[in-house]
């Protein structure tokens, strides 16, 4: 190929990059989770709204009665009940401010870290977005979703690509976020090794967020 053309073509593929920065943060994404994948990209369970969980309250749930050390890693959801008779799987909303964000480097996760006091320390609650392709999310439905779901969420974060792998603080906006309820058992009883900066009060997660909108905060 003569010089100019190749000249040419990398210059079509620095500006395609520039114009479509998600999609080209997407396509260096090929890691796929093992812990309990299945269930981090099931879609929440059918409900004619989702529930609302105060953060607070979903930071002092227990784990599921059913679960156990040796079933950490199952590829089914906990049927057993838990506070208030929430179970994994329900569909649920829960606010709170956003402190941090970041894509994940093995799976391409948005992996977003929410408090119950703007620039607080403390009540960390991990929520999170999968990647929406076919080798990360089998269901179609809910990869439509979830590119709805993160493109708005970047809006309401003023990002203008996608969150960076060495994540990003932020203080400002308080969110809501749709989506299954989720108990990421595997680190249990050691929740707290899990968030950047301010530990994880809990296993229990959001995920997959399916939608998020900012909202007003309790006065």
């Amino acid at each position: 190929m003569p010089v100019r053309q190749l000249r040419q073509l990398a210059s079509g593929l620095v500006l395609a990059a520039c114009l479509y920065p998600a999609a080209a943060a997407a396509q260096a994404c090929t890691g796929v989770g093992v812990k309990r994948w299945a269930v981090k990209t099931m879609a929440p369970a059918a409900a004619a709204e989702a529930r609302a969980i105060d953060i607070k309250a979903l930071g002092a749930l227990p784990p599921p009665p059913d679960f156990k050390k040796k079933t950490r890693l199952i590829d089914a959801r906990y049927t057993g009940a838990v506070a208030g008779n929430l179970h994994e799987g329900d569909l649920v909303r829960v606010a709170g401010w956003v402190q941090y964000i970041k894509t994940s480097a093995d799976d391409c996760d948005y992996h977003v870290q929410i408090t119950p006091k703007r620039g607080g320390k403390n009540g960390t609650i991990i929520v999170e977005l999968p990647q929406p392709d076919a080798s990360h999310v089998a269901d179609p439905a809910l990869r439509t979703q979830l590119v709805a779901a993160r493109a708005a969420l970047r809006q309401q974060l003023h990002l203008t690509g996608e969150p960076p792998a060495k994540g990003r603080f932020l203080d400002g906006e308080y969110i809501e976020f749709v989506g299954a309820l989720f108990f990421d058992g595997n680190d249990y009883p050691h929740c707290d090794q899990r968030g950047k900066g301010t530990p994880a009060v809990t296993c229990w997660e959001v995920h997959p967020v399916i939608s998020s909108r900012i909202v007003l905060p309790p006065s």
